[in-house]
């Protein structure tokens, strides 16, 4: 028995540093990749990296997950790799890359499937790169939009690859950068609305029996919450099945 597991933790430790080696190959080729197309462009040279390591930098002082640290690192490095396909320059000589985005991420698409990437990630960081020059702007209607469309977390790895895109080229004003902690804080408040919304109608569709025996074990701090996702006032006791609320005088008991 005790032969058996210890070649079973040998088999388990060797299979880990196999995927530890390929993970570490993958993102030396994707590096490369990046530099490699970087150096075409004076202008570019280094970008990719730069923004690889201000985004993922944002993400780790954010406490993001190492699967949320991984995409938005490999969308960094990737991000602009359709530029040089795409450059036109106009009568005064200024240079242009339309359409990069869509570009990029198709190329990364190939990239990260040539690299045998997990499915997961590389359907995840192409469309953070097929994206990446999406307004993300402070409003919180466009951001109820923006959210219905990626969902949380890609949102927020969206914002840190602009973030990073933008405060990596050391040409970003100020007022710019300063947006992104003001836009996190509004799809914060968003995020909480959607979620008072939603218990408010897991609530309301309870059946009444089961909304007394909550409230007849609440504690006064519970019904505090149960009023506020419910939106009665503060001297109120709500009619769960009408959602109406009957004003509570100060000598009722």
């Amino acid at each position: 028995k005790d032969a058996l597991e210890e070649a079973r933790r040998k088999e388990h430790e060797a299979q880990e540093e196999d995927r530890r080696n390929q993970r570490s190959l993958f993102e030396q080729t994707a590096e490369a990749l990046a530099t490699a197309i970087d150096a075409k462009d004076a202008y570019t040279h280094g970008h990719s990296i730069r923004v690889a390591m201000y985004s993922t930098q944002i993400a780790r002082e954010a406490g993001k997950s190492d699967e949320e640290y991984e995409k938005v690192y490999f969308a960094a490095l990737l991000h602009d790799v359709g530029k040089p396909a795409c450059f036109t320059q106009d009568s005064d000589g200024r240079g242009h890359f339309k359409g990069h985005a869509k570009v990029s991420a198709e190329l990364a698409d190939h990239i990260l499937l040539r690299l045998k990437a997990p499915s997961a990630l590389r359907q995840q960081v192409t469309e953070l790169i097929a994206n990446h020059m999406t307004p993300l702007e402070q409003d919180k209607k466009l951001l109820r939009r923006r959210l219905g469309k990626f969902g949380q977390s890609q949102l927020e790895a969206l914002l840190l690859l602009q973030e990073g895109d933008m405060g990596s080229k050391g040409t970003g004003k100020p007022e710019e950068l300063d947006q992104f902690p003001r836009i996190r804080q509004l799809l914060k408040e968003v995020l909480e609305e959607l979620y008072v919304d939603d218990a408010a109608d897991i609530v309301e569709e309870m059946p009444a029996n089961v909304v007394k025996r909550i409230l007849k074990h609440a504690d006064p701090e519970m019904r505090h919450s149960i009023n506020q996702i419910l939106r009665y006032p503060e001297n109120s006791a709500g009619s769960i099945m009408t959602t109406e609320y009957v004003s509570l005088r100060p000598n009722m008991t």
